[in-house]
C-alpha cells in the first residue's frame, strides 16, 4: 500500500528528509508543510544576501521545479499548530487536517520582536528569515540610514554587522555578555576580533542591555522612525536603524504538546532520529543529538548536521536501519576580512584541560589538550591547519601542535 510521509519544515533537516524519502520510496505521497512564505532557502547565507555578495538564487536551496519533478507537495505559509499522534494527523492554522503514515518534525526555531518600548517604530527589524532581510534591504534603499544598532553580538548579530558595513553603515552592537561571540570565543579571541571590528566602524558594547527605543519628539505621528536606543544605564545612542539578532526559540512545544518526550528545549531522539513515538521522527536544531566528543546530548545548529539527520530519519521512516553517528560542533565564519573557527568545549566546560595558546597581533590560537589528545580549539585569523585539527578531533589520535 502506498505510504504518506509528511515533513514539517523546509530548511536543512526537512530538505534532507524529503529528498532521501523520494530516493528510497518512489511511489509514496510526500507532503512538505512549512510556515515560510518563500521557497526553501539557506538561512546560513542571509547575511551574505544582506551584504549583497549573494543573490536570491544563491541562497535558494530548492525551487518549484524540484518539487514538481519529484512529485512532492510543498505547502507554503502553512503553520502546524497541533500533532495528534493517536490519529496520525497534523492540524494546520487554517484548520486543515492531514494524515500520515510517518511524520518528520524539522520545524526548527521561530522568533519574534521582544517586548521593548519602541520596538514597533519604523526602522526596527528582527534578523532571522528571508522576509526580515528583504525588509531591511528595502529600508536601506529608501532611507539610506547613517548609523545602525544591532542587539546581540552572537554569530548572527556579528555577521549582520559585517553585512551592514558593505552598505557603508557604521554599527554599534549591544551585548549582554562580557564580550562578542560568547558561545564561540574566549575573552582573548573576542578581544582580537573586536579590535578588527573597530577598524571597520563596528563597536561592541559588552555588558550592556537595551531598555527602550525612541523616535525624535518632534516627529510627526505619520513618520515614526527610530532615532535612538536607550540602554539600561540610561545612555542614549543615536541611530536610524535597529536590528534584533536575538531571541530564536526552538519549536519543541509542538512535540511536547503531542506527548513526545523532550529534553530541555529539544526533542529526544534515538540513534535513528526516531522520537518516543515510533511513527514520528525529528531532526535539525529542534532535537537533541549525541556529541561525538563527549557523548553528551546537545542541540546542533549546523546546516550539514541537520541535512544528515533528515536523511538518517528518512531511512527509518521507510523501514531501513541507518544510525546517525552524532555531531562534532564546528563553528566557522568569515567576517570583517577575518576567518574564525571554533570546535569543542572552548567557552564552557566542566573538564580541566591543558591550554596551549599561540598569538600575535594578527591571529589567536587556543588548543585544549587532555592526555595528548585535542579536545577543542579556537582559531581567529590564521586558520591554515584547520583541516588537520578537525581530523585530530574526529579521530582522537595523539596531537602534536
Amino acid at each position: 500500500m502506498k505510504k504518506t510521509y509528511i515533513v514539517i519544515g523546509a530548511s536543512a533537516a526537512g530538505i534532507g528528509a524529503l529528498t532521501k524519502l523520494r530516493t528510497l520510496d518512489n511511489t509514496a505521497t510526500i507532503i512538505c508543510v512549512t510556515a515560510e512564505k518563500d521557497m526553501p532557502y539557506n538561512r546560513c547565507l542571509l547575511a551574505d544576501y544582506l551584504a549583497g555578495t549573494k543573490t536570491i538564487d544563491d541562497v535558494s536551496t530548492k525551487k518549484s521545479d524540484f518539487f514538481a519533478a519529484n512529485n512532492i507537495t510543498l505547502m507554503l505559509d502553512s503553520k502546524v499548530i497541533k500533532i495528534v499522534p493517536d490519529h496520525h494527523k497534523i492540524i494546520l492554522h487554517s484548520g486543515q487536517e492531514l494524515t500520515y503514515d510517518k511524520l518528520f518534525i524539522g520545524a526548527g526555531r521561530s522568533t519574534g520582536m521582544p517586548k521593548i518600548p519602541g520596538s514597533e517604530l519604523d526602522g526596527v527589524f528582527p534578523f532571522y528569515d528571508l522576509r526580515d532581510v528583504t525588509k531591511i534591504l528595502d529600508y536601506i534603499t529608501q532611507y539610506q540610514p547613517k548609523k545602525a544598532v544591532i542587539i546581540g553580538a552572537g554569530l548572527s548579530g556579528v555577521e549582520c554587522a559585517d553585512a551592514l558595513t558593505n552598505h557603508g553603515i557604521p554599527v554599534t552592537i549591544i551585548e549582554r555578555a562580557a564580550h562578542a561571540l560568547p558561545n564561540q570565543l574566549d575573552p582573548a579571541g573576542a578581544e582580537l576580533l573586536t579590535r578588527i571590528m573597530q577598524s571597520k566602524n563596528v563597536i561592541v558594547r559588552a555588558n550592556a542591555s537595551i531598555q527602550e527605543i525612541s523616535c525624535d519628539k518632534n516627529t510627526s505621528t505619520i513618520d515614526k522612525r527610530v532615532a535612538h536606543v536607550i540602554l539600561s544605564n540610561q545612555e542614549k545612542i543615536s541611530c536610524d536603524l535597529v536590528i534584533f539578532a536575538i531571541g530564536a526559540r526552538t519549536n519543541s512545544w509542538l512535540a511536547s504538546d503531542a506527548g513526545l518526550e523532550v529534553l530541555g528545549n529539544g526533542i529526544k531522539v534515538n540513534d535513528f532520529m526516531q522520537t518516543s513515538n515510533p511513527y514520528i521522527f525529528a531532526g535539525g536544531d529542534i532535537c537533541m543529538v549525541k556529541d561525538k566528543l563527549t557523548n553528551d546530548v546537545i542541540q546542533s545548529c549546523l546546516w550539514t548536521d541537520a541535512m544528515m539527520q533528515g536523511m538518517t530519519a528518512a531511512h527509518g521512516m521507510v523501514g531501513v536501519s541507518k544510525e546517525y553517528a552524532g555531531t562534532l560542533i564546528v563553528t566557522s565564519s568569515h567576517i570583517f576580512d577575518t576567518t574564525f573557527v571554533t570546535c569543542g568545549p572552548v567557552t564552557n566546560s566542566s573538564h580541566t584541560y591543558q591550554e596551549v595558546i599561540k598569538q600575535d597581533d594578527t591571529f589567536y590560537h587556543k588548543f585544549l589538550i587532555h592526555e595528548k589528545k585535542l579536545k577543542g580549539f579556537i582559531m581567529v585569523g590564521n586558520v591554515d591547519n584547520v583541516g588537520k585539527l578537525r581530523k585530530l578531533m574526529q579521530e582522537q589520535t595523539e596531537a602534536t601542535l
